[in-house]
């Protein structure tokens, strides 16, 4: 390689870099526009009940070290609204009492959760922990949610690897009948799922919290596959402001973003008839060869600085597969030479000289006649029609159908690349 050619593809290498890294920090910041998915709010008091103002209160995300920080207001309530799900921990510090430390609050998608401290007298170098081992129970509105997290979605039986077909193991969730998705004109991901008695047409679909409907039928659009989606929810009865656009239930799904450690995973999904069990009623082995293969990676773009995290993943599945044996019908050596008679005979009526099933003029009864004036009578013409000339020249690529016109194939193999 020249050195010309060297610094031509070196500096190509480079716009490359340069739009990729362009592309990260773009997503990076559509995340941290959009990824809003749940709030954390509660009321500061003291041992005797009475609210505490003015109380300095942080949140912080365990997994990025990201902390958030506001204040009580005169009536003891702080508010941290529209944060990302994680996992947090919430410190309390007022003049005059104890440090309060909360750990482990998993905040979990479209969750509206309350944490309530209650301070002790004392100094500010004594510290009151308190470490939550469950849920917190989500009182501030009263839809029903149940999450699916990352964990489910690895241990769940999931053919095809498609999110979304796991939402009918949520409660509330069963197939909605056919008829609510008619037509060619929806994704490969599209499902017709019915939350809490609605039509499947009239689910609200979020992804990180913007809207992911098709606008002109209300089908989902395509979701991330299972590896980069953190969690989602399917909610229902009494849907809040943010989520009550339509009238059925709310699918809300959250990417996984990075976190302050570098983290990722590699994966590969086979399916094929040398590992797998030929099904005991089958004539023959599964044609199927499937491969879904592709992994993630996440963590911070500049470590340790808290403030710019990046997450990306991939997946390709490959499918190589036979068709079963197909039917079709061909024309016959008499089909071509204008003999229909015998793969769609007649009854012939010597009265009327026509055949049951011969088309003919219904006001003067005389029977249909091609182009060329020649009768077709009982499906047989006088003479060999004139068929079109292009489509003569498809026939040696047809199945041999006999005497019949019946011919029985089997397509080569097909291959699926997504």
């Amino acid at each position: 390689m020249t050195k010309a050619s060297a610094g031509f593809w070196g500096s190509a290498i480079a716009r490359q870099l340069t739009i990729l890294a362009l592309l990260i920090l773009a997503a990076c910041a559509t995340h941290a526009q959009l990824a809003g998915s749940g709030s954390i709010q509660g009321t500061v008091t003291d041992a005797t009940g009475a609210v505490v103002a003015n109380a300095s209160v942080t949140l912080r995300n365990i997994s990025s070290g990201v902390s958030h920080v506001t204040q009580t207001d005169g009536a003891g309530v702080f508010q941290f609204p529209n944060i990302e799900i994680s996992t947090y921990s919430l410190t309390v510090v007022a003049a005059g009492f104890e440090k309060y430390e909360q750990t482990n609050i998993v905040l979990e998608v479209g969750s509206n959760i309350a944490i309530n401290p209650a301070l002790k007298t004392g100094s500010a170098n004594q510290t009151v922990e308190v470490h939550a081992d469950s849920l917190a129970l989500q009182t501030e509105d009263t839809s029903y949610k149940q999450t699916i997290d990352n964990a489910a979605m690895d241990e769940l039986p999931l053919n095809g690897r498609q999110m979304a077909a796991l939402i009918q193991f949520s409660g509330g969730a069963s197939p909605a009948p056919g008829g609510d998705f008619t037509g060619s004109k929806y994704s490969y991901q599209t499902i017709s799922v019915s939350v809490a008695g609605g039509m499947g047409n009239t689910t609200e679909w979020n992804l990180d919290g913007g809207n992911n409907n098709d606008y002109m039928s209300n089908a989902n659009l395509p979701f991330p596959f299972p590896d980069a989606v953190q969690e989602f929810s399917v909610e229902s009865v009494d849907l809040g402001e943010l989520g009550g656009e339509h009238s059925g239930g709310l699918v809300n799904v959250i990417t996984k973003s990075g976190t302050d450690q570098y983290h990722g995973d590699g994966f590969e999904f086979i399916r094929n008839n040398y590992i797998d069990a030929t099904n005991f009623f089958s004539a023959s082995k599964d044609t199927l060869h499937q491969n879904q293969f592709g992994g993630t990676f996440g963590g911070p773009i500049i470590p340790h600085h808290h403030k710019l995290f990046g997450f990306g993943g991939y997946q390709r599945t490959e499918s190589t597969y036979s068709t079963s044996v197909n039917t079709a019908y061909v024309p016959t050596p008499a089909n071509l030479m204008g003999d229909f008679s015998v793969t769609d005979p007649g009854t012939y009526n010597s009265g009327t000289g026509l055949c049951s099933n011969q088309l003919y003029d219904p006001l003067t009864g005389v029977p249909v006649i091609d182009m060329a004036t020649s009768p077709v009578t009982c499906n047989k013409y006088a003479t060999p029609p004139n068929f079109n000339a292009a489509s003569l020249k498809l026939i040696p690529y047809l199945p041999n159908g006999s005497s019949t016109g019946v011919a029985f194939y089997s397509a080569s193999t097909g291959k699926v690349q997504y």
